[in-house]
């Protein structure tokens, strides 16, 4: 099982874009399971942190009851931060510090907490009892990327910087190590898989499984503002808010390059992934170092495939590795889209036509959003109809009763997701 959403994709093209308390859930021993920074979908279950006050809480979608479950054995209690904060309570869903990536393995719940540079694994029972320290990381991961987790190997990217000091009080990032690391929950062993060596700035935004490779997007700088020429980082910014700023010379002083790797995990091979990408992003047009901005969705039989956002153009493409050959699955002004099992779901938005010459055109929020589901194996795109006037949905999960959707107004705010706004799409309104 692999699900993998892709909602407002920032690429630097001009966007700067249960069960009750006590009970127990397991994920499957083959599942293959995505861990987003704040929430992840295991078995079944959709697990989610939130913070408040450098709290955060911890509760579970229970897809039976369609409510929501806090991950907490404490009759009567309201889950409340501020009570917590204040000895009113003792809720086992609170804990201090920034909760990332919980996720649910062998009926444990298991959670990163971050203070500093030093990040340490958590695990608890799923309603909040048994808290154990399971392992503190020798190295910072990097918070905001994609990981993912399958069996007892979960893995994930690290992002450590390095810093100098530049006259008093003042200090410059001058370096940086981005690798990914291997980590068995049943052991305890850490293992680091690649060695992309230090840059000026490097990190792995996602790291995906598909076919037994993982798929790393690596983003890396190979000079230092000062070797660019710059001053600084804030000469920089000034350069780059000038009349004198383009991206192609961002690109060739800086050295900058978004590339995709795969690391194979039984020959422990770490290679590029060249599909002979050219963004639709025209001033990336041209620039090699460029051929790893787009989206991975998935990879099955030897075919890519992936999106390609650009203000006012999203497109969804698939590539073969071994024909070379390269086809346009889907185009619309905007779209998100989510990977589930051979399936690409896909919620569409038109543009507004008048705002067509302006910077960043506007979404029509008179033309109601459109649905598709893509079936990869088939190559088969079907409309759908399950639409609500007034609402967006975004998929988030397909389960035994339907589709598990984001239900989001149609408006301004269309993009801004409330975590606890969810709906089921029944079966019987799934068009297959």
């Amino acid at each position: 099982m692999k699900k993998y959403l892709v909602i407002g994709i920032v690429i630097l093209m001009g966007v700067f874009l249960l069960v009750g308390c006590g009970e127990s859930k397991k994920s499957k021993k083959d599942e293959t399971i995505v861990l987003k920074e704040n929430k992840s979908v295991c078995d079944d279950i959709l697990v989610e942190s939130e913070e408040q006050d450098d709290y955060s809480r911890l509760y579970y979608y229970d897809y039976e009851s369609e409510s929501q479950v806090y991950a907490c054995s404490q009759a009567n209690c309201n889950h409340d931060i501020g009570d917590f904060k204040s000895d009113k309570i003792n809720c086992n869903a609170i804990i201090e510090g920034e909760a990332k990536y919980p996720f649910i393995y062998n009926r444990r719940l298991y959670y990163f907490v971050g203070v500093g540079d030093t990040y340490t694994l958590w695990s608890s029972k799923t309603d909040g009892t048994d808290k154990k320290e399971v392992n503190e990381l020798e190295f910072p991961i990097y918070v905001g990327g994609e990981y993912v987790l399958h069996g007892d190997k979960l893995f994930v990217a690290s992002y450590k910087p390095v810093m100098t000091e530049y006259g008093t009080n003042r200090e410059e990032q001058t370096g940086a190590d981005a690798e990914v690391y291997q980590l068995n929950l049943s052991n305890g062993k850490v293992e680091k898989l690649t060695d992309f060596g230090n840059k000026a700035d490097a990190y792995c935004s996602s790291v995906q499984l598909f076919d037994n490779k993982l798929f790393i997007c690596y983003d890396s700088r190979e000079k230092t503002y000062k070797d660019a020429g710059f001053k600084d980082v804030d000469h920089f910014m000034v350069w780059m808010e000038s009349d004198k700023f383009s991206y192609g010379e961002e690109i060739k002083r800086l050295q900058e390059k978004k590339e995709y790797y795969t690391y194979d995990l039984e020959n422990k091979k770490t290679e590029k992934l060249d599909i002979g990408f050219e963004s639709n992003f025209k001033p990336y047009k041209g620039i090699k170092n460029m051929d790893g901005a787009y989206w991975l969705l998935c990879y099955s039989n030897d075919t890519v495939y992936y999106l390609d956002a650009v203000v006012g153009k999203y497109n969804i493409y698939s590539y073969n590795i071994k024909t070379k050959k390269r086809k346009e699955i889907f185009g619309s002004f905007k779209n998100v889209d989510l990977y589930y099992d051979g399936k690409i779901y896909i919620t569409s938005m038109d543009m507004d036509e008048k705002t067509k010459k302006e910077l960043v055109p506007s979404v029509d929020f008179n033309k109601e959003p459109k649905y598709y589901i893509y079936d990869v194996s088939k190559d088969k795109m079907t409309r759908q109809s399950y639409g609500e006037k007034g609402k967006i949905f975004y998929a988030i999960d397909l389960n035994p009763k339907g589709l598990l959707m984001y239900d989001i107004s149609f408006n301004e705010a269309y993009d801004s997701i409330d975590e606890h706004s969810i709906t089921q799409i029944s079966n019987n309104k799934i068009i297959k």
